[in-house]
This record gives structure tokens, C-alpha cells and sequence, in this order.
């Protein structure tokens, strides 16, 4: 299966203009309690309550102590033993890499995104979208050559 690449931004990777770290959601649609949640569409409104009262969050900062690596929100799907598993969590990668989500996986992966703006992780899948921009221009193209 295909794995297909995303990537988001309105900062430029490698940009020094954000003052703050980057946020972005951290979960795990395998975790027992995220499922209700962490899906191939993210539920805000589905996160227990109980998560505040013991101080914890899906939401994590996320920062570089180095010069070299830029942090994103990233999500991934991967299908394991016939079940589809998604992850959202903070990924650094090398300032000098113009391609994202490229490092090596054990082939479960069937989608990976990484974006540059606060909780930006929390896109569904955009599979369908990704078609209808190829599709749609090709039909154009046809219909203008008839």
C-alpha cells in the first residue's frame, strides 16, 4: 500500500518568526480511552473530563534545543492486524529535509502528514481531498480538449 505524504504550512519550515512552541495534540487511537477521540477525525468534544482533574493533556508543547531540527504536529495511520491505529504527536525533523514524513517505517503506514501551525494535527485524513485535486483537474483538462 502507498503511503501518502501531507504536508501543511503557513510557517515556513526552518522560520525563526514563532516566539512560541509549537502545540500539538499527542494521542493514540490504541491507547484504551483515546479511541473515543484520537480517530482518523479528531473529537475535542469527546475527551474526558477526568483528563483535567489529573492534570494531564492531549495537548503537548513542543520545542528544539537545536538548531538543526524544527518540531511538527504530526499524524499518522497505519493499519496493524486488521485494525487501523492513528497517531497524532510531535516529530522533529532536519531543517535541511524538503520532504517530510520520509523516515523509514516497517510498511504499516498508510498515511503521514506533519504541519507547522498550533494543533494543526488534528485534520482528518484527507485522502478523498488529495483525489479530488487530482481528479478535478484532469476532468477540466478532458472536457477543454473535447
Amino acid at each position: 500500500m502507498e503511503v501518502l505524504a501531507n504536508t501543511n504550512s503557513t510557517t515556513p519550515p526552518g522560520s525563526t518568526a514563532a516566539t512560541h512552541a509549537l502545540e500539538c495534540y499527542h494521542c493514540s487511537s490504541e491507547t484504551i480511552g483515546s479511541e473515543q477521540f484520537c480517530g482518523r477525525t479528531f473529537q475535542k468534544d469527546s475527551i474526558p473530563e477526568t483528563l483535567d482533574k489529573y492534570n494531564l493533556s492531549v495537548v503537548r508543547s513542543c520545542t528544539s534545543t537545536s538548531e538543526h531540527l524544527i518540531p511538527t504536529c504530526r499524524k499518522t495511520v497505519e493499519e496493524k492486524n486488521g485494525n487501523t491505529i492513528t497517531k497524532r504527536f510531535c516529530f522533529y525533523t532536519n531543517k535541511s529535509d524538503s520532504i517530510f514524513c520520509n523516515e523509514p517505517h516497517d510498511g504499516s503506514r498508510v498515511f503521514c502528514q506533519d504541519c507547522f501551525t498550533d494543533k494543526c494535527n488534528s485534520a482528518p485524513h484527507l485522502f478523498a481531498q488529495q483525489l479530488g485535486f487530482i481528479f478535478i483537474p484532469l476532468l477540466v483538462a478532458k472536457v477543454t480538449l473535447i
